[in-house]
């Protein structure tokens, strides 16, 4: 989505997590050659070479920068998570756990989280939280700047940084809060996946502590 670009934009992993890149590369190539074997009965690497027209380094490249920028959006998601006391109770968790299973086609709850991991699972339902959290707080930010006849049309600077992820494994910072496009389309909130300019801003200034 667009909020996740534009937050990948406003945020640098100084340094990732031990492991966490590996396993994110792990956990994205076993999704692939599951889903190869059940809709191609046929080998990954031979999936690669037949219809991705290109080599298993050139691949194995993409699902690293993949993998990376994963990560990163989390650890980014989860400092929002720790400024905005956002948490993720077991009953939000069981409910989403059985949509996440359904979703993925699997006919066994217990099985789907013994093979996507709980600590995975938590992890994706919060930043799920997280990106509606940034949704929900941008929409309502528009519609109280259309109430008063204002509009948002960027941020201040800061030179502020924030450097720490609330588990402690990784440091995330932020440069200069962006500035947001101009509003003069008159577009309206944003519903969805889809960010319009008080997005940036709201984003922007929440990525660097100001909100």
């Amino acid at each position: 989505s667009e909020i996740e670009d534009k937050l990948l934009e406003t945020s640098e992993v100084k340094k990732y997590p031990d492991g966490a890149v590996d396993d994110k590369v792990s956990q994205i190539k076993e999704s692939y050659e599951t889903t190869v074997k059940n809709y191609y009965g046929m080998e990954l690497s031979d999936f690669i070479t037949s219809y991705l027209k290109t080599t298993e380094d050139d691949f194995n490249t993409k699902i690293e920068e993949q993998a990376k920028k994963t990560v990163q959006l989390e650890q980014a998601l989860r400092l929002i998570a720790k400024k905005e006391k956002l948490e993720l109770s077991d009953k939000d968790y069981e409910k989403e756990m059985k949509t996440y299973a359904k979703n993925a086609g699997a006919d066994d709850v217990d099985s789907y989280k013994e093979q996507v991991g709980e600590d995975n699972l938590k992890t994706m339902i919060l930043c799920d939280k997280v990106l509606d959290f940034l949704v929900d707080n941008c929409k309502q930010t528009e519609d109280a700047s259309t109430s008063t006849g204002t509009s948002s049309t960027g941020t201040p600077s800061t030179d502020d940084k924030t450097d720490n992820t609330n588990n402690g494994n990784a440091d995330s910072s932020t440069g200069d809060a962006a500035t947001a496009p101009s509003t003069e389309s008159g577009e309206g909130a944003t519903t969805g996946d889809t960010a319009r300019p008080v997005v940036y801003a709201v984003l922007a200034m929440m990525a660097a502590g100001l909100v």
